[in-house]
């Protein structure tokens, strides 16, 4: 037999239509035309004007949970979750692992990169409980420290710390956040020491507050945190303290932050983007159709945002009104459980999914031209799409009958088979 008939045949991805919801997980990429994002155990790059253009990342075996990019755009880093918790540094132009990074278990909780470049934090899950620096251009580890981590890690660098002349020294500013408790570092990447420091609110106060997202304000001496109470809070990094004053954004919390000049960019779980000023004056806000969980502001030029909701959508608005929104791409926000091609068009396929919704894609532009959400129905089973009629079994024991041109419901067959 020929031997060239048994050689495995592999398969090209072309496109990957999804988009893992991991906290701080959506960058735009400073060249101005990629965004990154995790779907699975890959890490896409995917080209904003030809969303064909896709490059895969490929080197974790299971979730990835964290995601950072450099200020140049030249590294990105990556943690994972499982028995193998790898975190890893991937050289942008190559498209190539530059270190892997063997030190957590459980899971990568958070990771980020100092603003110069040279050094990489990462944090471990509660059962962890470890931080990490490691130096970038070796993958070594400058120093490991144990922390009282939560089931919700942020973790920011800011500039160099202050001698008592105002000058910077050779040490880094870290913020973290554990839940309630907000830690600031000081960073020796020479000695390796590294000094934590909690931080409490001014004069008498006490504030409780989860925190859910944290950035350092442009100066660097302000730190803006987003909590799930729906206020920001502020931190003065000079003084190590939290202000008691708050501004609330959003009584159903908040889950994203990004500091911009002059203010701040916050996304909240009632779906809106708020932007303040310095002052935590409300500008302007625009509503988008899911709870925000990551967003992220055009670095240099800082004039566009991009916004990722839980319910699978990327959109891109224009700063600084958030008047204009442009969908960039629609996805499932839960597994999806059955697909099937179009009977005449293998351009056209439909799917459904946990999240219990039928969408229709075309492969031209890859985006949805049909989506019908089924409630009450439980899971979707099985999927059949034709020119006339998508039809579609659930746990609930109906065959649903849609019509795939403008979704409205066609019939459906109770008691089709027992509930599963």
């Amino acid at each position: 037999m020929d031997k060239q008939l048994l050689a495995p045949h592999i398969l090209e991805l072309e496109h990957a239509i999804g988009i893992s919801q991991v906290p701080s997980g959506l960058h735009y990429h400073p060249n101005g035309r990629e965004y990154l994002y995790a779907v699975g155990a890959s890490v896409v790059i995917t080209q904003l004007a030809d969303l064909h253009e896709q490059c895969f990342l490929c080197g974790h075996n299971a979730d990835i949970c964290a995601l950072d990019v450099s200020t140049s755009g030249q590294l990105i880093a990556s943690g994972q979750r499982g028995g193998n918790t790898d975190a890893i540094i991937w050289h942008y132009d190559s498209k190539s692992i530059l270190h892997r990074l063997s030190e957590h278990d459980y899971e990568v909780a958070a990771l980020s990169f100092s603003r110069d470049e040279l050094l990489l934090c990462t944090i471990g899950s509660v059962d962890d409980s470890k931080l990490a620096i490691w130096d970038v251009s070796t993958g070594a580890i400058v120093s490991i420290v144990t922390v009282a981590s939560s089931s919700r890690v942020c973790l920011a660098w800011g500039g160099m710390v202050k001698d008592f002349k105002q000058r910077d020294t050779v040490s880094y500013v870290l913020c973290g956040a554990f839940g309630s408790n907000i830690a600031v570092w000081e960073v020796n990447p020479f000695s390796g020491e590294v000094n934590e420091e909690r931080l409490s609110a001014e004069g008498r106060g006490t504030l409780h507050r989860i925190v859910t997202a944290l950035d350092f304000a442009t100066d660097l001496q302000t730190i803006y945190c987003a909590t799930s109470s729906g206020d920001v809070m502020v931190v003065s990094v000079c003084q190590k303290i939290i202000r008691s004053r708050t501004m609330l954004v959003s009584h159903s919390g908040l889950t994203a932050i990004e500091a911009v000049q002059g203010g701040l960019i916050v996304g909240c779980n009632d779906g809106t983007v708020t932007i303040l000023d310095a002052s935590l004056v409300r500008l302007s806000r625009a509503q988008l159709p899911g709870a925000v969980f990551s967003l992220s502001v055009l670095p240099n030029h800082h004039d566009e945002l991009l916004v990722a909701v839980a319910s699978g959508s990327v959109h891109r608005i224009r700063l600084p009104d958030l008047t204009q929104t442009l969908l960039v791409s629609d996805n499932h926000s839960a597994a999806v459980r059955a697909l099937a091609f179009s009977g005449n068009d293998s351009a056209l396929f439909s799917t459904a999914s946990s999240d219990c919704s039928i969408r229709i894609w075309d492969t031209d532009d890859f985006r949805a031209v049909m989506t019908v959400a089924v409630r009450d129905a439980g899971l979707p089973l099985c999927l059949v799409y034709t020119p006339d009629v998508v039809l579609s079994g659930w746990t609930d024991g109906k065959v649903r009958a849609h019509d795939p041109q403008n979704a409205s419901p066609l019939w459906q067959i109770d008691n089709a088979h027992a509930k599963s």
